[in-house]
């Protein structure tokens, strides 16, 4: 999952010299996410103390008309030949599974 992340940064800043930002820590959960009275957020409660793990890149980024879709399968925003639109997909599937909740996309 990391790897496709740094990955997908990576192609974000080709070319331009830009900057990805990796950044670990621990912390402590205020609250569950939007899964709450689902099985799946009994994984975590309020005042649990989780890693957070954040991937950050200068890129253009992903257009707002298009951040709905991005964990659909298949889907890219990279050109034919880069890419099989598989990598968020597969990355939320392991979050989703191991009880993860994804930070804010529009933050």
């Amino acid at each position: 999952m990391l790897v496709n992340l740094l990955t997908n940064a990576a192609d974000a800043v080709a070319g331009s010299g830009g900057l990805i930002t990796v950044r670990t820590s621990a912390r402590q959960l205020t609250g569950v996410g939007a899964n709450i009275g689902d099985a799946r957020s009994e994984v975590f409660r309020a005042g649990d103390l989780i890693v957070a793990a954040e991937i950050e890149d200068d890129g253009t980024g992903i257009p707002a008309d298009k951040l709905e879709k991005i964990f659909d399968p298949f889907f890219t925003t990279k050109p034919t030949g880069h890419g099989t639109g598989l990598g968020l997909t597969v990355s939320k599937t392991i979050m989703d599974v191991h009880g993860g909740v994804p930070h804010d996309l529009e933050s």
